[in-house]
């Protein structure tokens, strides 16, 4: 800092000085007097870290930490979970879920009191073939000309 009127300011301001007078700081006095703040603001916090109300978060995170950091495959399965939770809980709030259960509900209704004609259609079959695979391709290839005339 600087202050208007130097160091004769200083003094006549009232202000601490040092014994001599003469106030000349070489590199380590300015190293010093910073160890001397520093020291004397870590002795503070230290006194405050006797406080449980404050030792404890910083155990418990600390710990927690540990605990993460060791076991992250089930970190990020808990991390997982409240996610879906989350998810879950967003949508029963929102009434998203509670519509769609409620529409599945009244289609199981439906479709069991013989229902609409779309729930009486028979099911999507899938055709089975037996033998080699040949790509559509080869297999169109080998077919014989008439039935591909037919199609």
């Amino acid at each position: 800092y600087i202050m208007r009127g130097g160091y004769a300011g200083w003094r006549s301001a009232g202000l601490p000085t040092s014994l001599s007078g003469d106030y000349s700081a070489s590199a380590g006095d300015l190293l010093l007097d910073e160890a001397e703040v520093l020291s004397g603001r870590m002795g503070a916090a230290l006194m405050r870290l006797r406080d449980p109300a404050v030792v404890a978060p910083i155990a418990g995170g600390t710990l927690l930490s540990a605990a993460i950091v060791l076991n992250y495959h089930t970190a990020l399965k808990v991390i997982g979970l409240w996610g879906l939770g989350a998810s879950l809980y967003g949508a029963i709030t929102s009434g998203g879920l509670e519509s769609g259960l409620r529409s599945a509900a009244a289609a199981a209704a439906s479709k069991a009191a013989g229902g609409s004609a779309a729930s009486k259609a028979a099911p999507p079959t899938m055709q089975v073939t037996t033998g080699a695979y040949k790509p559509p391709s080869a297999a169109a290839a080998s077919e014989p000309a008439e039935a591909k005339s037919d199609a």
